[in-house]
């Protein structure tokens, strides 16, 4: 939230997702890989207990300690105040990430068979027809264009959706190598090399 954060970020990490996963130096052996964090939702004291009962010691990181970490910051100095406020902050916290979670992924997909109906994508290049994008609310209009154009950052979504607000044609340059050119209706957005070669 400090950072900025929207609700994707709010969400927190996920408990599973689908990861690309390639051998380094190579772009031949890609697969998809499920990442998986099991004890995520498990709080600490609770792991401790669970491990004290079977008479495993607890080890613990010692960069944990280290309040320069921002995450240490927090679950230190921050967290015990939230708690004061209300013992239930941390569970409070959890239940509304989860609920984060669960609208975006019904958001993700509504926004997937929006892109589908108003874009067509390839590694250079995507369309988007902005007749038919116009039609959304600013909302689905952003998850559109990080499913179409996932390399754009915030700062350059807001960019398009202004550009497509404009009754004129034009250029715009977007974040990481990515161009938009506008006319008749359609922004084309071209991969520079650059972005290809990484990709």
């Amino acid at each position: 939230l400090a950072r900025g954060a929207g609700s994707r970020g709010l969400a927190g990490i996920p408990v599973s997702r689908a990861l690309e996963s390639h051998h380094k130096g190579t772009k031949a052996h890609r697969a998809m890989v499920r990442l998986v964090r099991p004890l995520i939702d498990i709080q600490r004291d609770m792991l401790e207990q669970h491990l004290h009962a079977r008479g495993i010691d607890w080890v613990e990181d010692e960069s944990n300690k280290d309040v320069n970490y921002r995450r240490n910051l927090v679950r230190r100095e921050v967290v015990p105040i939230l708690v004061k406020l209300n013992a239930n902050a941390v569970a409070n916290a959890r239940r509304a990430a989860q609920m984060l979670a669960e609208e975006g992924e019904f958001l993700d997909c509504l926004a997937a068979a929006a892109a589908d109906s108003v874009s067509t994508s390839s590694p250079a290049r995507a369309r988007i027809d902005i007749l038919k994008f116009r039609n959304y609310n600013d909302i689905l209009k952003r998850r559109i264009l990080k499913l179409v154009l996932p390399e754009l950052d915030s700062r350059a979504v807001e960019g398009v959706l202004e550009f497509c607000n404009r009754d004129t044609g034009g250029r715009l340059n977007l974040t990481r190598g990515v161009r938009a050119h506008r006319r008749r209706g359609i922004i084309e957005f071209e991969r520079t090399k650059e972005i290809l070669n990484d990709a």
